[in-house]
């Protein structure tokens, strides 16, 4: 509250000055609220305004994530978002699909990461995975599924009919040591190697080897089960092992 001096009060004169003096600083105050009332209205129509923008850039924003999660994986998502620090953990789906791109055509990878900036795994991580894929004699060989799966995961039925091959080998009878798994090898002379291959389309892939042991029953099933998991229909079963693998005693049922 404003308290005008006591000589300006003082007389009828001077009060009637001192309410002039307030009824134009009430106008200035009234039009000032006038003017701050305007500027609100105009402020909540720009935010419903900007409200409205950011609503429907977040549902086109929705969109284009579902597009692009048709073609990319989370993990390269997050890449194009910027979302990641030097170090990619890349999980073991997207390094599967990265190796059978690799693998066509390593000049193809490398433009495609470098150049066209397309969100893929170094060529060291590349290397670096498949130096961690155990292939022991004896044992199915898992990745090598996998990359299948994925290659034959968009192709049509008929190129996922296949045939199981079992051929022998001759191979060097010296023994040699096995540095990464720390095992000393040799004195086989032979080995039997297990590939599945289209039966309509051209495509092979080596599954599994094993030194001079016959193929029993259960490991020929255990095989077939596996790849039908894949989504690989095996049909028919080729041998060029002589004895070391008899079909004769395999009665065919569903796997």
């Amino acid at each position: 509250m404003i308290k005008p001096p006591y000589t300006v009060c003082n007389s009828e004169g001077g009060l009637a000055k001192y309410i002039q003096i307030l009824e134009k600083r009430e106008k200035r105050h009234v039009k000032t609220i006038i003017s701050k009332n305007s500027q609100i209205r105009r402020l909540k129509k720009n935010l419903l305004d900007q409200t409205s923008l950011f609503l429907k850039v977040e549902s086109e924003a929705g969109d284009v994530k579902s597009q692009l999660l048709k073609y990319f994986s989370p993990t390269q998502y997050r890449i194009m978002q910027g979302n990641y620090n030097k170090n990619v953990v890349w999980p073991e789906d997207d390094l599967v699909k990265a190796i059978s791109l690799f693998t066509v055509s390593s000049r193809a990878y490398m433009y495609l990461r470098d150049s066209m900036k397309f969100p893929l795994p170094c060529k060291s991580t590349i290397y670096y995975w498949l130096a961690k894929i155990e292939v022991l004699p004896g044992k199915l060989i898992t990745p090598a599924i996998q990359v299948l799966k994925s290659e034959l995961a968009e192709a049509p039925s008929l190129s996922k009919v296949a045939v199981l091959a079992f051929d022998e080998i001759s191979i060097d009878s010296k023994y040699c040591y096995d540095m990464k798994n720390d095992v000393v090898r040799g004195k086989h002379e032979d080995a039997c190697v297990t590939a599945v291959r289209g039966l309509f389309y051209k495509w092979k892939q080596i599954i599994h080897y094993q030194f001079g042991k016959n193929i029993g029953k259960d490991d020929l099933l255990n095989m077939i089960r596996i790849l039908f998991d894949a989504g690989i229909d095996v049909r028919s079963i080729v041998s060029d092992m002589g004895t070391k693998i008899s079909l004769a005693d395999i009665r065919w049922r569903p796997v």
